[in-house]
């Protein structure tokens, strides 16, 4: 129970040290950007959420679910729901293309979203990972990776960026890669093991985005 608690509590603290730094680094580029830039900003982020409702489409729900009952399954459960993701995400980034083109939004802000919506699919890579840790309850790389996260693209937004909208969108999905290699770093060793005791088949493609589009709703 007390490790339990210890896990939450540094679930809430870093979800507040990122909700943190998220709105510094908002407060940020508003500063740098120019009103229409920022609007261009904004369109991006709104049209993100396209992408994220495929990539996610309750995978980590069902991942989570299927290896809490049985862990020496995680590995093959888990190239499914990679393969499934990326999947979504391709189909995703074509009908982003379709709408912004048939919506006749400029070219610029096509590139831009396109180039964004890597940030939602890597993020989903980095869920899976994560939902090892909460299995095995042990959480306390997630805050920590999630902080680094933000703060690494605080940093790049910070330094490198300057204002310029491309470089912007672009420390997104360079931060996440980032930190995504790092995890895997720190997970490889428990995944070699779990690979090596892999019970079950990896699930059939479309069977498994069949059973989980009632949680992608």
């Amino acid at each position: 129970m007390g490790n339990l608690f210890r896990n939450i509590e540094q679930l809430i603290a870093g979800n507040f040290a990122r909700s943190t730094v998220m709105t510094l680094l908002t407060l940020y580029i508003i500063r740098e950007t120019s009103v229409s830039n920022f609007g261009v900003y904004s369109t991006v982020l709104a049209f993100s959420s396209i992408t994220m409702a495929f990539v996610n489409f309750g995978l980590d729900t069902y991942l989570t679910r299927e290896a809490s009952r049985n862990l020496k399954a995680f590995f093959p459960l888990l190239k499914g729901v990679t393969k499934a993701r990326v999947l979504l995400f391709v189909l995703s980034e074509v009908i982003l293309y379709l709408t912004l083109t048939l919506l006749e939004y400029p070219k610029a802000v096509v590139v831009l979203t396109l180039i964004f919506a890597f940030d939602p699919l890597l993020s989903f890579f980095l869920d899976s990972l994560y939902s090892l840790r909460y299995i095995e309850e042990r959480t306390r790389i997630v805050p920590l990776a999630e902080f680094g996260r933000r703060t690494l693209l605080f940093a790049l937004v910070l330094l490198v960026a300057d204002g310029n909208l491309m470089r912007i969108v672009l420390s997104y999905p360079v931060a996440d890669t980032v930190v995504l290699a790092a995890v895997l770093g720190v997970c490889a060793g428990r995944l070699r093991e779990l690979k090596a005791v892999s019970e079950g088949e990896e699930p059939d493609l479309w069977n498994l985005l069949r059973k989980n589009l009632p949680f992608s709703l």
